[in-house]
């Protein structure tokens, strides 16, 4: 194999590599974004819950 042939087969397989880690990451991104609107969903229900004993403290 001359070294042409041995960078070109040493490019697709970097190439597949890259490959794989591009899909890894858009599956983690995927992952991430469900955890985020999760965690912001309960924050956001706390803040509203907060809200409403604060006005049912004071005007209930």
């Amino acid at each position: 194999m001359t070294e042409n042939e041995e960078l070109q087969a040493r490019c697709i397989e970097l190439e597949t590599r890259n490959e794989d880690l591009a899909r890894t990451i858009q599956e983690q991104n995927k992952m991430i974004r469900g955890q985020n609107w999760r965690i912001l969903s309960f924050a956001l229900s706390w803040i509203v819950y907060g809200a409403v004993s604060a006005v049912n403290y004071f005007w209930g």
